[in-house]
């Protein structure tokens, strides 16, 4: 416990030291964001949504996803959830960001995503497509003891993982 809280110390402490000269940019911190898209209710909460005007005018958006580098099985899909939320942030509250950016914070690095309106359409249809999939359950199950112990589905599920 001690090695987590000391880990979660350096951590804030190098972030404040790298970029407390941004905290004046700071619009809203995780903001819980809801849209409809066809049957679905996408819900997002996006860690930090930053001004990109260093007078404090709300001239564009910056979206910040933190997380800490993931090389498991079930590590997320960074860039494809940045872009969620860019499309969240579009439908939602009317703004369409001009950036998103993936903070590491167990590295201190940051990295750019693509949320160009071509690629957003493109995501806009992968979800669409997929939510199609699975209300018509039509999806493979591909069970393991370790995934499926994480799934919110795991104690009514018939294909568990053992």
């Amino acid at each position: 416990m001690e090695r987590f809280k000391s880990s979660a110390t350096r951590i804030v402490q190098n972030y404040v030291k790298n970029f407390a000269h941004e905290f004046n940019l700071i619009l809203e911190t995780e903001k819980s964001i809801d849209f409809a898209l066809e049957e679905t209710l996408i819900a997002s909460q996006i860690n930090l949504i930053k001004k990109l005007n260093e007078k404090g005018e709300l001239e564009a958006l910056k979206i910040v996803d933190f997380k800490e580098h993931d090389n498991t099985e079930l590590a997320t899909d960074y860039v494809k959830q940045l872009r969620l939320y860019a499309i969240t942030s579009i439908r939602a509250l009317g703004f369409h960001p001009k950036q998103a950016t993936v903070h590491l914070l167990d590295e201190g690095t940051r990295s750019e995503v693509d949320i160009s309106q071509d690629i957003l359409n493109d995501v806009e249809g992968e979800i669409s497509e997929t939510v199609s999939k699975i209300m018509s359950r039509k999806f493979s199950k591909y069970p393991s003891k370790k995934k499926c112990f994480a799934c919110d589905w795991f104690f009514f599920c018939t294909k568990k993982g053992k």
